[in-house]
């Protein structure tokens, strides 16, 4: 599979994932986060970061 090919299956199947969250839960994906916890923005953080921030946040959550 080409890379373009891979990236049009990610894409359809991000799609038919976003359709399906609606139909199930009435969650629009990628705009809606009111379901969720917690939302981090990992783009500009480095793996030991994002570590660090979930377990902060798993901490706060179970007290």
């Amino acid at each position: 599979m080409s890379l373009e090919e891979a990236k049009e299956v990610i894409k359809q199947r991000d799609t038919e994932n976003k359709d399906l969250y609606e139909k199930l839960y009435g969650i629009h994906l990628g705009s809606d986060f009111t379901p969720f916890h917690v939302v981090l923005d990992v783009n500009k953080l480095s793996a030991e970061e994002v570590a660090r921030s979930v377990l902060e946040k798993i901490k706060k959550v179970k007290k």
